[in-house]
């Protein structure tokens, strides 16, 4: 929901009683999240920010993830200077499954 337009249908519509938002946002680099996702994040930041002044900080929790191979400290510290003042934050090591299909 947070890579989307804000004129799509399902846009954050805060009309619903929510306690509390979790939103896991990879990374802020743009570089970094397309690599790992597929997808860039142009739209995230911004929907975090209108997510923010709608429900106000204290309901986001904005996890930013240790992901080996593709984010550095450096990256990680950059993310979350970028989003503390939108809610509260929780880095985390970020977990990859070795999947035999």
């Amino acid at each position: 929901l947070l890579n989307i337009l804000k004129h799509h249908p399902y846009n954050l519509d805060t009309k619903f009683h929510i306690d509390q938002w979790i939103i896991d946002i990879k990374d802020s680099n743009t570089e970094i999240y397309k690599n790992y996702t597929g997808a860039d994040n142009l739209k995230v930041y911004d929907n975090i920010l209108r997510l923010s002044h709608k429900t106000g900080k204290e309901k986001l929790l904005i996890r930013i993830p240790k992901i080996p191979n593709y984010n550095t400290e450096k990256n990680i510290q950059e993310s979350e200077k970028l989003y503390s003042n939108l809610g509260n934050i929780d880095i985390f090591n970020y977990k990859i499954l070795n999947r035999n299909y």
